[in-house]
């Protein structure tokens, strides 16, 4: 997808969300949300798809992809009820009272939280990958950090690797944790966790 069609709007001060806006004006659009470490590529083909016959908003998850990343931040900044707001913020923007909702892994959880705080905004909600909770020691949060560091430049092809048997959109995901932040998925782990 080319770069002319990426907006960002502020929702809480200094914290610029990205996002993207596809296909026909009018209509329910489908609001996209990625994964954690990814961004909005990973659904630039289905996104591409859908936009031929309705309207599509792929979001940036704050601290992923076109998104800000906090600066001299902790896990609180990337708690469900920001990140849900920051997608009701955008969509509010955008002038969406309805909107349908697809989450992926990180995705689901915010539109499980989004259902939970703002439900008149959701017409439908679908997830895939994606878990109420977990319940889970913190010890497996900090061994995932220590693996994210240990791993260093290596951590994206591990990924790729191990996320998808799909040959052909290894790259993709290769390319997604490339430009992920160690650090901010280590906060939302925190908060997932």
């Amino acid at each position: 997808m080319q770069n002319s069609d990426l907006h960002h709007y502020a929702v809480e001060p200094f914290v610029p969300i990205g996002f993207r806006r596809l296909g026909p004006k009018t209509g329910i659009p489908l609001v996209i949300c990625h994964g954690l470490g990814a961004y909005h590529i990973q659904w630039e083909d289905e996104a591409r798809h859908v936009a031929k016959k309705r309207p599509v908003l792929l979001i940036d998850v704050r601290g992923h992809g076109t998104s800000a990343m906090l600066r001299n931040c902790n896990s609180s900044d990337y708690s469900m009820e920001l990140m849900a707001d920051d997608i009701t913020g955008v969509s509010n923007q955008c002038g969406y009272e309805k909107v349908d909702f697809l989450g992926n892994s990180l995705g689901g959880m915010i539109g499980l939280q989004i259902a939970h705080s703002r439900p008149g905004l959701l017409r439908g909600l679908l997830t895939c990958g994606t878990a109420f909770s977990f319940k889970l020691s913190p010890v497996i949060v900090w061994t995932k950090y220590l693996i994210y560091q240990v791993l260093g430049r290596r951590l994206p092809r591990f990924i790729a690797r191990h996320a998808t048997t799909n040959k052909e959109k290894q790259p993709l995901v290769e390319e997604m944790y490339t430009h992920a932040s160690r650090d901010v998925m280590h906060f939302i782990d925190r908060q997932i966790y």
